[in-house]
Formats: C-alpha cells, structure tokens, sequence
C-alpha cells in the first residue's frame, strides 16, 4: 500500500522495495527455445524470438535508483553456469533495468481484510513470487470479497499481523 495512503487511513502496512535487475540481449543468432527458472541462482529468463531477458536478485536498499554491477554480474554468471555454450558479452550495467517488488518483514503477502474498513481488502507484497501466486491470490481476494470462507487459512497473510 503506497505510504501516503497508509497514512492518510491511519493503518501501519510493513513493506520495503526489493530490487531485481534484468538485462536484455537482442539479435541473438541462436537464443533459448524455452523461458527457464535457475531456481539455485534465483535468476530466469524469457526468450523470445532473437532477444533474450536475464533476470534475477532481491536486494533491500531502499529506494535508490543506483545499481550494483556486482548485482549484474552474479545474474550473468548465474547463466553462464547454466548455459556455458551460449556466448553472451559482458552485461553492461549502466543499461542493466531494474524494478521493484514490495517485501514484507516475514516474507509473506498480506490477503485479507483490515478490521479498521469494512471495504478494505489487501493482496499484495508477494516479493518475487507475485506472479506465480497471482492465480491463488486472485481466488482467495475473491472468495473474502464475496464473503465466502476461503479455500485456506489465510491467518498468517493478515494485513494486521505486525
């Protein structure tokens, strides 16, 4: 929830930005057939056609726009390890992207309802995993908003929890 908001409804929402880096290759001759996740090296990729998107890291620094080429570079060597034929130059990291994902202190997502607002439902603060749960978020913010008891326990997602 954006800060402002949060306090403008005087609730207390725990979130903090969690940089990932990606960087993206185009033109390549011979690019991956499939996306792929280096579950080991938290790092992924999605090619698509002649350009390819490396992603990966988590690091909590707060909002700054600067970026760390040592962040780079363990995604680069994290492919490198997987795809050693592949030949991909250096990353350069003043063109590396970043984006951020919100975090929460315990690294669970807050679904659920705040008892302060009767029409105030939360899903978010996911980290890396917002699109992998997207689809088991989305049933559970509709069954609350419908009402309906939800498909599990949705206790420990509590948006009061902290």
């Amino acid at each position: 929830m954006d800060g402002e908001l949060s306090k403008l409804l005087s609730i207390q929402i725990l979130l903090q930005p969690g940089k990932g880096y990606s960087m993206v290759y185009d033109g390549l001759q011979n690019n991956l057939i499939y996306p792929s996740i280096l579950v080991d090296d938290r790092v992924a990729t999605a090619p698509i056609d002649r350009w390819l998107r490396i992603g990966g890291t988590m690091e909590l620094s707060g909002h700054s726009e600067r970026v760390l080429p040592k962040r780079v570079m363990s995604i680069y060597n994290a492919f490198k390890k997987y795809y050693p034929k592949m030949n991909l130059p250096l990353p350069n990291a003043e063109k590396a992207w970043y984006g951020y994902r919100p975090v929460s202190p315990d690294g669970l997502p807050y679904i659920g309802r705040h008892s302060k607002y009767s029409n105030l439902t939360f899903a978010g603060g996911h980290a890396m995993m917002g699109v992998s749960c997207a689809t088991g978020t989305g049933l559970l913010l509709n069954e609350l908003i419908q009402h309906k008891p939800t498909s599990i326990d949705v206790k420990a997602f509590s948006p009061e929890r902290f």
